[in-house]
């Protein structure tokens, strides 16, 4: 975008963000269509498209297949991509306000980023199984070892 062409308030980057907070969540996923600048060649598409998931997933410490990748479309320069973890989608939209280099965005930078938005510089994701009897008694194992408190409605 430049100056002289604005997207309207409810496209611009933080408002887009905040909606993907609101409507994801673990086991609720959304998609996004990525598009990336005119300096990219069509032909690096697919390429730069798995740098930029994989790096998002490297920078938040997720596990590898907490970001899927979609379908890329070479011609309009995006690919598409899911999560469940909405931070995910902010570390894509606002990557060049934490970092503008290449590779993966430098764990002092992370934790530097985090600490000036009051973040914690960790994200860890689990899942338990079983029966919903022992679900519930692994969840309070868990809870309990982790110091944590679930709020109410919170599985």
């Amino acid at each position: 975008m430049n100056d002289k062409i604005k997207p309207s308030p409810q496209w611009e980057a933080d408002a887009v963000i905040k909606r993907l907070h609101e409507t994801t969540s673990p086991g609720q996923p959304s998609s996004v269509q990525v598009f990336l600048n005119d300096d990219v060649s069509a032909n690096d598409v697919p390429q730069k498209a798995q740098e930029i998931v994989k790096d998002a997933s490297v920078s938040l410490n997720l596990p590898a297949d907490a970001v899927k990748l979609g379908k890329t479309f070479r011609s309009a320069k995006s690919f598409s991509i899911s999560s469940d973890i909405p931070s995910v989608f902010e570390m894509i939209a606002k990557r060049r306000d934490v970092y503008d280099g290449p590779g993966a965005i430098p764990r002092a930078r992370v934790l530097e980023f985090a600490k000036a938005k009051g973040l914690p510089p960790w994200l860890y994701l689990f899942s338990l199984y079983g029966t919903p009897e022992q679900i519930e008694v692994d969840t309070r194992i868990v809870t309990a070892a982790l110091g944590l408190s679930l709020s109410a409605g919170a599985k």
